[in-house]
Parts: structure tokens; C-alpha cells; sequence
């Protein structure tokens, strides 16, 4: 994989995010942790070389998400709490973004 490809790292972590969202009784909680840290890790590379990916920072925010689902499944409700306030500086990154991007277009 080419370390500089933004899409590709962004590619990654949507995989990950796929497979602890839709795996549902499949994925065990230790699979589940470990998928959602992997894809945390691709999506944080790819907003390293493009900070302004729109589509990277929608997945980093669902990924939390689904990090704080994984945490509050084993009674880590403050780290859940921590990984849902992540989710939402990141939603607000990107309404932000689509906002500025919106008002350029005009």
C-alpha cells in the first residue's frame, strides 16, 4: 500500500469500521477492539495528509463511535464517554467543513 495515498489509508479504516459495525455476534469483543483501534490508526493517517478529507472525517467520527460501543459493552463507561465526545469533535469537523466548502461553491 502506498504510505502517502490517502484514499487507500481512508479505504482501510471504512473496511474496519464495516466490520465492527456489521458484524454483529461475529466479531468477538477482543476482534472488535483491535478493528476499530486498526482503522482509528488508517483514518488518522489519512487526515495527517489531507486534514480537510471530508469523507475520512465522517468515518473517524463513526469509528469512535463504534469505539465507545465496543468500551461501554465491558463497564468502561467513562473511556465510552471519552471515545463519544471524540465522535462528535469530529462530526463537528466535518459539518464545519461541508459548511465552509458549501459557501465557496456559492
Amino acid at each position: 500500500m502506498d504510505s502517502a495515498n490517502k484514499e487507500a489509508w481512508y479505504t482501510l479504516g471504512v473496511n474496519c469500521w464495516a466490520r465492527s459495525y456489521h458484524g454483529g455476534l461475529a466479531v468477538s469483543q477482543e476482534e472488535r477492539e483491535q478493528v476499530v483501534d486498526k482503522g482509528i490508526q488508517a483514518l488518522d493517517k489519512a487526515l495527517a495528509i489531507d486534514p480537510n478529507y471530508f469523507d475520512a472525517l465522517s468515518y473517524i467520527n463513526l469509528i469512535y463511535r463504534e469505539k465507545a460501543k465496543a468500551l461501554a459493552a465491558v463497564g468502561k463507561n467513562a473511556e465510552a464517554g471519552q471515545a463519544y465526545a471524540k465522535a462528535d469533535e469530529y462530526q463537528k469537523q466535518a459539518i464545519d467543513l461541508r459548511k465552509s466548502l458549501a459557501a465557496k461553491a456559492k
